[in-house]
């Protein structure tokens, strides 16, 4: 984004270590994360105004910069091709601020978020009846919850899209962060000191094995296998088939 890398200069602190005694000053340098998403941010409320009051605290802590949550869902969630920065806007000036003067570190976040953020609801009708290739090469026509994980229970969830369905959704990621990158860099190419990619159930790196529980106290437990959707069967169908050629194979193996 940045026509020249913008960096964080790490600051000192004096670090005593308790057993010897002895002072050491280390480079230290530290970020926090801005909320998930500050739902009275067009109308100043309450939690829009302690938010530029942390911000306020977060410069006088010695914090460098803020993590900023972009949620593909906010802003292309209704049609397709269509954004809608203005949270972002003014997200980013409130850090920007030169009273504040602090860094942006932005995630793409492509994954829901209760209460914050969903998949765009465009994705299913968009894609149905459109061909994706499996990994043995075979296509397929979409249907609609082809995005869906389903697990070994036969439950649907939809944390992000799922592994079968995303070489759809990869060109989505690609056009987003394109466009984020025409709309902000000529006023933040040098404020924002990094990017992320975040997906996964909660930007985890795992599968959505825990849904099917349906209680998190229960956690942490096995989990539930998270490769029964339509997708998922005709891959691993077709890949069999490759592999031993003919269905009379797989008897005598």
């Amino acid at each position: 984004m940045a026509t020249t890398k913008p960096t964080i200069i790490p600051r000192t602190r004096k670090f005593t270590n308790e057993l010897t005694g002895v002072t050491t000053t280390i480079p230290f340098s530290a970020n926090v994360m801005a909320p998930l998403f500050i739902s009275d941010w067009q109308t100043n409320g309450p939690i829009w105004t302690q938010f530029l009051a942390d911000l306020a605290t977060t410069k006088q802590s010695g914090a460098q910069a803020v993590s900023v949550d972009v949620w593909w869902g906010l802003v292309e969630g209704t049609t397709r091709g269509t954004y809608n920065w203005a949270y972002y806007e003014k997200v980013f000036k409130a850090i920007r601020d030169p009273a504040v003067d602090l860094k942006i570190i932005v995630i793409f976040s492509f994954h829901q978020c209760t209460g914050v953020a969903n998949l765009p609801s465009w994705l299913s009708t968009f894609y149905a009846g459109q061909l994706i290739v499996d990994s043995s090469g075979n296509s397929t026509p979409v249907q609609a919850d082809d995005f869906d994980y389903v697990g070994e229970g036969g439950v649907h969830s939809q944390p992000y899209v799922q592994l079968w369905a995303d070489s759809l959704a990869i060109q989505d990621y690609t056009r987003f962060a394109t466009k984020f990158t025409n709309h902000f860099s000529g006023l933040y190419a040098n404020d924002v000191v990094a990017i992320f990619g975040s997906l996964g159930p909660d930007g985890e790196l795992r599968y959505p094995s825990y849904i099917e529980n349906g209680d998190p106290a229960k956690q942490p437990h096995g989990g539930a296998l998270q490769c029964y959707s339509r997708l998922a069967i005709i891959d691993f169908q077709n890949y069999v088939l490759a592999r031993y050629a003919h269905p009379a194979g797989l008897a005598a193996t």
